[in-house]
């Protein structure tokens, strides 16, 4: 669903009023995959990991960042619930699909294999058939500048026709996917159509160094793009909610570049700890960790554990539990 707001808006920028929304959440996101491009090896990857379990999170909603972690390393602190399971379902997708080539990411049938959807509801109208071939911007205005007429542009009524077939589609969908009593229209909007709009912009070129936590900007976003909002306001609130996304992830990069540089100033230049960086590592890749997380990385004990958080001393990030039996730190 998301990815096919996109797509109109693109074909909506050629009008005044959306061009500079548009220009300017596409530009948003440019910038910041450019930045996680240019950082570091360490840092970059850390930042994708992260976006990962942001993603898990949104798509659930109704769970603790730290069970999605916990429970991707084994080291659950409770028996997992549905919402756990569906969040770590969504997080081995994003990490399917960031393993994906770019030919891959265009492939129908993948697409289907990933969203565990049918590929007969998948191709179920010609709109998602394409979404492989169509670019999320330039390549519909420069066909749209080519044409002398205007009629191409889309009016009130088409975007409104478009909507409610696509708002059908996200239905039927809906009632096929499993346990049909605990999914809806919006959280095919917050699971599928997210990640659809990744696999979009990877096939297409437009996001090359990460994918975005789509589901998250959604979730985050205090703009009114659901269904019972009018077309034109959907797609509007659409584009801003992906200009702020871009910035919620400059924050992020911010705030772990700087965690990153204070704990490694803690690392003796002489001798350097190779175990403490391990954990330095951790701690940038994992936005919760606990003790039995770095029990289990760093294949060492617990005494082990409590000599290398001591070393990091005033750099060693905020604790987020506070409890002596399960302690857990987290650079949020």
């Amino acid at each position: 669903m998301t990815y096919e707001l996109l797509s109109l808006a693109s074909k909506l920028a050629v009008n005044t009023p959306f061009m500079r929304l548009h220009d300017q959440a596409l530009g948003a996101m440019i910038r910041l995959d450019e930045r996680v491009w240019r950082s570091s090896p360490e840092l970059a990857s850390g930042f994708k990991s992260r976006c990962d379990f942001y993603e898990a999170q949104a798509v659930a909603r109704v769970v603790h960042l730290e069970d999605v972690v916990l429970h991707d390393a084994n080291t659950d602190v409770r028996m997992p619930t549905d919402e756990i399971l569906a969040a770590s379902r969504a997080l081995v997708r994003r990490r399917e699909l960031a393993k994906a080539s770019k030919s891959k990411c265009a492939d129908p049938e993948y697409l289907a294999k990933i969203t565990q959807l049918a590929l007969t509801d998948f191709l179920a109208t010609e709109s998602v058939a394409s979404l492989a071939t169509q670019s999320p911007g330039s390549d519909v205005l420069d066909e749209l500048a080519q044409d002398d007429v205007t009629s191409d542009t889309p009016t009130k009524d088409d975007l409104a026709a478009a909507m409610g077939d696509l708002d059908s589609l996200a239905a039927k969908l809906t009632i096929k996917a499993a346990n049909p009593a605990s999914h809806s229209i919006a959280g095919l909007l917050h699971e599928i159509g997210p990640l659809l709009l990744g696999a979009h912009w990877k096939a297409s070129g437009f996001m090359t160094a990460h994918s975005p936590s789509i589901a998250r900007g959604l979730w985050k976003s205090h703009n009114l793009w659901q269904l019972q909002v009018e077309t034109e306001e959907r797609i509007t609130y659409l584009l801003a909610t992906f200009t702020e996304l871009a910035k919620l992830g400059h924050a992020d990069l911010d705030r772990l570049t700087l965690a990153q540089e204070v704990m490694l100033n803690k690392v003796p230049s002489r001798g350097r700890h190779i175990k403490l960086l391990e954990m330095i590592a951790v701690f940038i890749e994992l936005p919760v960790v606990s003790n039995a997380i770095l029990i289990k990385r760093l294949k060492i004990s617990k005494q082990a554990v409590d000599y290398l958080l001591a070393e990091l001393g005033s750099a060693l990030p905020r604790e987020l539990t506070g409890r002596e039996r399960y302690r857990a730190w987290g650079v949020l």
